[in-house]
Formats: structure tokens, C-alpha cells, sequence
């Protein structure tokens, strides 16, 4: 989590020099509001990593008070390293940085997380489509073996 803090910042502001070439009013908008972008797009990569990680690592089944311990706790951390990694300058994170200079790279860097989250959403909902039509099949096999069991009961008595 220490990565996306920087690689956010970073990624943002190479979109903003870029779109300052084409429209210089948008660009002069984004950068006045360059703290709320970045918060949004900070949010998004917690969001989806505070949702995927304690769900690979704690499995599905689990309670709050642990997913909000776990989150938190990777929360705490992660602002501890990232001080750590800013205050010691030169290091992988700092070098890869140098990466989403590229506004390719950087779009597809902001773009990740709402890519994510809509890949997930898009698979959860098949799951459940899924789940859903099996129960329909299983209680439609029940009605059909119960229909058969009450005719037999019929033509026997």
C-alpha cells in the first residue's frame, strides 16, 4: 500500500501536464483540485485492496470487528513504510516512480482500481447468476421427484 500513495501523486500530475497540452482550462481545473483528485483515487486503491486482502487472507467468512482490525492495522502500517521509504530517499519505490511519467502508464495506473472493481463486480454477479439457477434446478428436480413420488402413492393405494 506504501506504492499507490506516491505512484498516485505522481501518475496524476503527469495526466495533468499531458492534458494541459490539449485543454489548458481542464488542466488548470485538475491541478486547483489535485488534493480531492488524489484523495478519491487514494481511496479507490484502499478500497479495493482493504477489500481483496482480508478476503485472500482471512477467507469470506469473517467478522467485522477482524476485518476492521486487519484494515487497520494494514492502514497503520503501510503509512509507517511509506514515512520510512520518503525519508530515505533513494530506493525501489522512488525508482519505479520514475515509470508513471509516462502518461500511458500513468492512465493505466489511475484507471486499476475501478478496473478491478469492476471486473470483481462483474464476476460476483455471474456467481450468484449461477448460484441462483442451480437452487432453481435443484428445487424444480425436488417438485418433479415429489410429483412422481405422489403419483406412485396414488396408483399403489
Amino acid at each position: 500500500m506504501v506504492g499507490y500513495q506516491i505512484f498516485t501523486q505522481i501518475s496524476l500530475v503527469t495526466l495533468i501536464d499531458s492534458l494541459n497540452n490539449f485543454m489548458p482550462s481542464l488542466g488548470a481545473w485538475l491541478t486547483l483540485n489535485l488534493s480531492t483528485i488524489n484523495f478519491i483515487h487514494n481511496f479507490a486503491w484502499v478500497f479495493v485492496l482493504s477489500s481483496i486482502a482480508p478476503s485472500i487472507l482471512l477467507g469470506k467468512d469473517r467478522s467485522v470487528i477482524i476485518h476492521f482490525i486487519f484494515c487497520l492495522a494494514f492502514t497503520l502500517v503501510s503509512a509507517w513504510i511509506r514515512d520510512i521509504v520518503l525519508a530515505n530517499g533513494s530506493n525501489p519505490v522512488t525508482t519505479i516512480s520514475y515509470l508513471f511519467h509516462n502518461p500511458l502508464i500513468a492512465t493505466l495506473y489511475i484507471l486499476a482500481p475501478y478496473i478491478v472493481m469492476l471486473t470483481l463486480d462483474i464476476h460476483i454477479n455471474r456467481a450468484r447468476a449461477r448460484k441462483t439457477k442451480e437452487m432453481i434446478m435443484e428445487i424444480e428436480i425436488t417438485r418433479h421427484n415429489e410429483g412422481i413420488m405422489d403419483l406412485e402413492d396414488k396408483t399403489v393405494s
